[in-house]
């Protein structure tokens, strides 16, 4: 399936589930999302160099909660699990030991509250 595709499935699921927004990653691909503004959307990943795909889920997911927590729309939030999880990506091990430099170095993360 193409992108436009996969959000379409993405919608008729979280609606047929009755859920109320749902993120579904798409590895090297990234990702499409479906919040409950139901403004369905696509995020790609930012380009990294692959070192170790290992813990690139869980950054993701870690990185988008955060988002979620310091309350920023599920489209940023999204955002913030996409780089994590690319940072994650470029390290030899499943975490990304310079997450705390990285965080401030990064004009999206400066940005945030």
């Amino acid at each position: 399936m193409n992108i436009d595709q996969k959000q379409d499935s993405l919608i008729q699921f979280v609606d047929r589930m009755g859920m109320g927004s749902m993120v579904a990653t798409l590895g090297e691909k990234g990702a499409v999302y479906y919040p409950q503004t139901k403004e369905v959307g696509y995020q790609p990943v930012f380009p990294v160099k692959l070192v170790d795909s290992s813990g690139a889920g869980d950054a993701f997911f870690s990185g988008t909660v955060m988002g979620l927590v310091k309350g920023l729309s599920l489209k940023e939030a999204v955002i913030c699990g996409t780089k994590v999880a690319g940072w994650t990506i470029e390290s030899a091990e499943n975490i990304c030991p310079e997450l705390p430099i990285r965080l401030k170095q990064d004009e999206f993360f400066k940005n945030m509250k």
